[in-house]
């Protein structure tokens, strides 16, 4: 099996610094364009299953990406974003700034071991058991051997399979860095063990 995992295109929170999580905001112009260009950029991979984050602007990008294939795309909830409970709809950089935790951007990007998690919010390491199940999930899916698999999902949950994937403490949980919007990252599956081919890749060129 052949998985390419792919962050949705941008949106306008993403665009104004606005913490997105669980609100289901859907893709902004440029977001429609960057999925549009990367699912031209794949019209030669041949997708047969499609999974998607229940949110729209996953479940956009993965319609965009598949542009006219007769591919059915199912959803799953461990694929939604982590949740910043009471902090969702915050902005947390530029003159809107009003996140009530000084510290949020250094700890939660730089030192992500020391995340504190917002009220009502969903901790790394609860995101991390989702990556897992979701990782697990396909592994057993040994019906979908030669299949070639499309997967739409967000920043935090796909950092969350990549640090999975490459046995990362908290500390690293970030990787190489947030994975940019229409990245695709590639694994193979085979005889139950899931190897890393291409990592936070961009087909897309700014207009």
């Amino acid at each position: 099996m052949q998985v390419y995992f792919i962050r949705h295109g941008q949106t306008d929170w993403n665009l104004t610094h606005r913490l997105q999580g669980s609100s289901d905001i859907p893709l902004n112009e440029h977001g429609i364009f960057t999925a549009r260009i990367t699912g031209e950029k794949l019209s030669h991979i041949p997708f047969t299953k499609a999974i998607s984050s229940p949110l729209k602007r996953a479940y956009q990008t993965c319609q965009l990406i598949l542009q006219n294939r007769p591919v059915s795309i199912e959803t799953d909830s461990d694929l939604c974003e982590l949740c910043f409970g009471d902090y969702e709809g915050l902005y947390v950089y530029g003159e809107h700034k009003n996140i009530p935790d000084e510290n949020f951007n250094e700890t939660f990007f730089q030192h992500p071991e020391q995340y504190r998690t917002p009220p009502n919010g969903e901790s790394l390491f609860e995101l991390r058991k989702r990556a897992r199940h979701f990782i697990d999930t396909l592994l057993k899916r040994t019906e979908w051997e030669n299949e070639t698999v499309l997967v739409t999902a967000h920043g935090a949950i796909l950092c969350g399979i990549l640090a999975e994937l490459h046995e990362y403490d908290m500390a690293n949980f970030w990787g190489k860095g947030l994975l940019k919007n229409c990245s695709i990252t590639v694994i193979q599956i085979k005889n139950g063990t899931a190897s890393i081919e291409r990592e936070n890749e961009i087909l897309w060129e700014e207009r």
